[in-house]
């Protein structure tokens, strides 16, 4: 069996661990720039590609197995990889905010353009669905988008954010080690 023999050599293996995800990792700076860039694409095969690959890369399958809650893992690991990707002002990132008749996933705004802080911003709900199967997983992206519509998260985060003219919603479905991603834009109206 393998252990770590002191302090002074367990510092230093944390260290080591937690270099691997700060942004003084050339590596894991390039995938979090790169989710930024994905997520302001009008294309849903970006982000889902993305996730993807950091899912092969960072999920298990023991992970996901039966008697876990799966939804959760899957919402932990995209708000773990979404927090470090931005910045966030306090106001610009829920994770199970209430919002219109329920409460989306994931919500969160950004600036359209980088270098222009009084740019409108963007506007992104992800709604995550569990699949059964790998059959189903398109299906139920759409169901989340759906349900996005049905309980007017989009209608409540314009009204909650007036620079917000267009928001992306997101339907995620994972199994497994895959997801499937819908996306539908919506525009202020």
């Amino acid at each position: 069996s393998l252990r770590i023999p002191n302090k002074s050599v367990r510092r230093e293996v944390v260290k080591a661990v937690n270099w691997c995800f700060t942004p003084d990792n050339p590596k894991y700076l390039k995938s979090l720039d790169e989710l930024i860039a994905v997520l302001k694409t009008d294309q849903s095969f970006y982000l889902e590609d993305y996730i993807n690959k950091t899912l092969l890369s960072y999920v298990s399958l023991y992970d996901t197995q039966k008697g876990t809650d799966k939804e959760s893992l899957y919402h932990a690991f995209l708000n773990g990889r979404l927090s470090a990707a931005f910045d966030f002002q306090d106001d610009d990132y829920a994770s199970n905010i209430e919002l219109g008749n329920g409460s989306p996933d994931i919500c969160f705004t950004m600036l359209k353009n980088d270098n222009d802080f009084l740019s409108e911003k963007l506007g992104f709900i992800l709604e995550l669905k569990v699949s059964p199967s790998d059959e189903k997983l398109r299906e139920l992206a759409q169901k989340a988008i759906s349900q996005v519509k049905e309980k007017h998260y989009a209608d409540a985060l314009f009204a909650k954010v007036k620079r917000v003219n267009e928001i992306r919603v997101f339907g995620i479905a994972f199994f497994k080690k895959t997801c499937a991603v819908e996306l539908k834009i919506i525009k202020r109206s």
